[in-house]
């Protein structure tokens, strides 16, 4: 019984952290994938890469926030785990506002050059 053994500790501590990250990884693909599941999007490698960097970063960046706040473990899984889910949604709405308000933009300036 590995558990019992003090010397094993070391190892099994070793073989978890590889299969949580492992598990994080599977996670953070299969995650991307689930937007092309409903057959509303067709498949683009480039939008599903995209899909997964998002998720990663948007769970990270809330990982290290918390992470220096001395927040408990549990809280800091539970907390990064919705953002990275819902920090690519929110990432894509603050492009289509800022291409929206680029665009908005330059066709406003492109109107008070033709009347002049």
């Amino acid at each position: 019984m590995a558990w019992k053994n003090p010397t094993q500790w070391g190892d099994m501590s070793n073989a978890l952290n590889g299969i949580s990250m492992l598990l994080m990884f599977l996670c953070a693909l299969t995650g991307g994938a689930a937007r092309f599941t409903k057959g509303d999007v067709a498949f683009k490698f480039g939008l599903y890469v995209w899909e997964v960097a998002s998720s990663m970063s948007a769970g990270m960046i809330v990982f290290l926030f918390l992470k220096a706040t001395n927040t408990p473990d549990e809280i800091i899984g539970a907390i990064s785990g919705l953002s990275a889910y819902f920090g690519t949604r929110l990432m894509s709405m603050l492009y289509g506002i800022l291409i929206f308000k680029i665009k908005k933009f330059f066709r406003h300036s492109d109107d008070d050059r033709g009347e002049k």
